[in-house]
């Protein structure tokens, strides 16, 4: 089983040898005997670059997917639809809609794209929420409200990524 793959290795080299020359420059700069600055130079690189690699890797990672939130507001809902996937999140976990009746729902979010009704005579309205960056693609956001009894019983932000 391997642990680090080829390409990940020579990477790491790679980021090692700026490491190296950085470190020993830092150490020169201290009082430490000179016999010493080279061992502990590379003890340090060796520590570090496996550091720095997962560093850059998280941050790589977390600019590809990021995902701007905003909290919900009406106005915003209203005069920006194609930021309404930002607000999402806030609208769900703040659970908003749960236990509110359609006519609220259509005053505060407006009307869906369209509806179904499921064998337990649930019903089903679908928004769509705009698009955003999805890593090396678009996500499309939409949102699931579902009504039993004429009262929000679920609200689900689902994303398709093309």
């Amino acid at each position: 089983m391997r642990f680090i793959t080829p390409e990940s290795f020579i990477f790491c080299i790679i980021l090692a040898v700026p490491l190296f020359f950085f470190l020993r420059w830092l150490l020169n700069k201290s009082k430490l005997k000179q016999s010493f600055k080279v061992p502990i130079t590379i003890a340090i690189t060796l520590l570090l670059t496996p550091v720095v690699y997962l560093t850059l890797i998280y941050v790589f990672f977390s600019f590809l997917f990021y995902e701007p939130q905003k909290k919900f507001s009406k106005k915003d809902w209203d005069e920006v639809p194609l930021e309404r996937y930002m607000m999402i999140d806030d609208l769900v976990q703040k659970k908003l809609l749960i236990g509110k009746d359609s006519d609220f729902v259509k005053n505060t979010i407006g009307s869906s794209a369209g509806s179904y009704t499921d064998s337990l005579a649930r019903t089903t309205w679908n928004y769509h929420l705009g698009m955003s960056s999805g890593g090396l693609g678009f996500l499309y956001h939409g949102m699931q409200v579902t009504f039993q009894h004429n009262k929000v019983v679920n609200v689900q932000h689902f994303r398709v990524q093309d």
